[in-house]
């Protein structure tokens, strides 16, 4: 799938549980621009509102508003209301009424081919973030986010694409 024109156009999200530090299973959010590949990161004990609303908030900050949010289709982001359809079409999450407040266009999707960089990023973490930690001898959530930081920093500078020429399409 071809990568979106403009950085802040769309970022994928999503969160994985894993073995990352210690002997308890944390969950890792994370979010990927889908033009430049630039990566946000935050842990938590598990993928709950709080830890996505962390990893927005580190996007907003760090860039702006983006455009849209392209993710799952975890009860987090998207409401289904069994008996009437008529209602859900009006109702949001809190992340959705965040979304919509901030002007976001909020996507879902229950297709992980369609979250492609999202997937692979997870692939690529799993393999080197738990190999840092270890190095850098984290043991909690607390400390792993403060890594996270600098982790962030450098992984992009290695990795995502310069956006030095790219149209931003953040809002500020």
């Amino acid at each position: 799938m071809p990568r979106s024109k403009y950085f802040g156009e769309k970022f994928q999200m999503d969160a994985s549980e894993f073995l990352w530090f210690g002997n308890k299973k944390t969950t890792l959010h994370r979010a990927i621009d889908d033009c430049s590949g630039k990566i946000y990161l935050y842990f938590d004990y598990q993928g709950t509102l709080k830890g996505y609303y962390n990893l927005l908030n580190s996007i907003l900050i760090t860039d702006g508003i983006p455009y849209s949010i392209l993710t799952d289709n975890r009860t987090v982001f998207y409401y289904s209301a069994k008996k009437d359809a008529e209602l859900a079409k009006d109702t949001y999450t809190q992340f959705g009424y965040a979304c919509k407040k901030l002007g976001i266009d909020l996507q879902t999707t229950s297709i992980p081919q369609k979250k492609g960089r999202i997937e692979r990023l997870w692939n690529t973490l799993q393999c080197r973030l738990p190999v840092e930690l270890r190095i850098a001898g984290i043991n909690s959530i607390e400390d792993v986010n403060v890594f996270l930081l600098d982790f962030c920093k450098r992984f992009n500078k290695q990795f995502a694409l310069p956006i030095n020429n790219t149209k931003n399409v953040f809002e500020n």
